[in-house]
């Protein structure tokens, strides 16, 4: 298999993974702490804090993380 094909194959495992809510820091996670950073509610500092936090919690949570899920992909 291809580095462009295994890439696909990766991309699209994330994807459903993400549809089915099994990722703890997905994009739109992701996409709300950027939103709270530009709105000045939290800083850059605090927006990775809590990012960290997200993916050290994930398996408490019976969740994975975007780069579990590639990797697994």
């Amino acid at each position: 298999m291809s580095d462009r094909e295994t890439a696909r194959r990766k991309f699209a495992a994330v994807a459903v993974a993400e549809e089915r809510g099994e990722i703890a820091d997905s994009m739109d996670v992701r996409r709300d702490l950027i939103a709270r950073m530009t709105a000045g509610t939290i800083t850059h500092e605090q927006a990775l804090e809590e990012l960290a936090r997200l993916k050290r919690g994930a398996a408490k949570a019976g969740k994975t993380t975007r780069s579990r899920a590639w990797r697994a992909g």
